[in-house]
Order: C-alpha cells, then sequence, then structure tokens
C-alpha cells in the first residue's frame, strides 16, 4: 500500500514525500485516508518525492497531511445515463438530479493508436461550417 505525507503546497502542485517502498504509477489518484474528497493526481515522480496536481479544493490540503495511494487513474462513468447530464472530473452529477448509478467506468487518458492504424491521404475534409 502505497503511503506518504505531503511536504509542500506551491499553487496547484504538492509535493509528496512516499514513505511506503511501494511507488505511485503516474497518473495515479492520491487520496487522504481522513478526507476521501482529497485527490491528488501524479504527473512527476523521483526516488522518494512524487509532485502531484491538486484537483480538489486547496484549502483542505496541508502540509504533514497523510496520503495514500488509490491504484487507479481518473475515470468517469460511460453509459446512456450520461447524455444530457452535467458532470464533474470525477463523474459527479453537478445538475440537480439524481446520482448516476454506473458500473463501467473509463479511464480519462486513452492509449495513443499505433502508427500503422493510422490513415493518411490527401482529400477535401467537410466540415459544414461556412
Amino acid at each position: 500500500m502505497i503511503s506518504g505525507r505531503i511536504q509542500s503546497v506551491n499553487d496547484q502542485i504538492a509535493k509528496v514525500l512516499i514513505t511506503s517502498e511501494e511507488r505511485p504509477k503516474l497518473l495515479e489518484i492520491l487520496t487522504s485516508p481522513g478526507d476521501t474528497s482529497i485527490k491528488l493526481e501524479v504527473y512527476y515522480q523521483s526516488d522518494d518525492i512524487v509532485m502531484c496536481l491538486i484537483l480538489s479544493k486547496m484549502t483542505r490540503i496541508y502540509r504533514g497531511m497523510e496520503i495514500g495511494g488509490t491504484g487507479i487513474g481518473l475515470t468517469v462513468p460511460s453509459a446512456e445515463l450520461l447524455l444530457g447530464r452535467v458532470i464533474n472530473l470525477f463523474g459527479e452529477p453537478q445538475d440537480n438530479k439524481p446520482p448516476i448509478i454506473e458500473d463501467r467506468h473509463i479511464p480519462i487518458y486513452s492509449q495513443t493508436p499505433p502508427l500503422n492504424t493510422i490513415k493518411s491521404g490527401y482529400g477535401v475534409l467537410e466540415t459544414g461550417i461556412k
């Protein structure tokens, strides 16, 4: 299990000192065991320091706060239920309608397609814009 403490906070970036032997992966979400609304996304790592983008309210984050890993990156629900709905980055509804209950979540970052699947060529691209 990944564990650590926030060492410093500068604007939207939190510097986390990892105290466990296991290291978080890039783009993994870290959270506080005491407050699961705290969400940090790992974007850089060195030996025992990771730099994270703060995705939650900065006023709730402080130096020395305990941080743990989730083992997953950012995901959002994927279903027909989302059509016409307004959700935030975490898939939570923002339109005062009932919560979205969906078992299928997809990551917000996708794999790049292999180069042999990309077709190139010349032609007119019709967009419908005048």
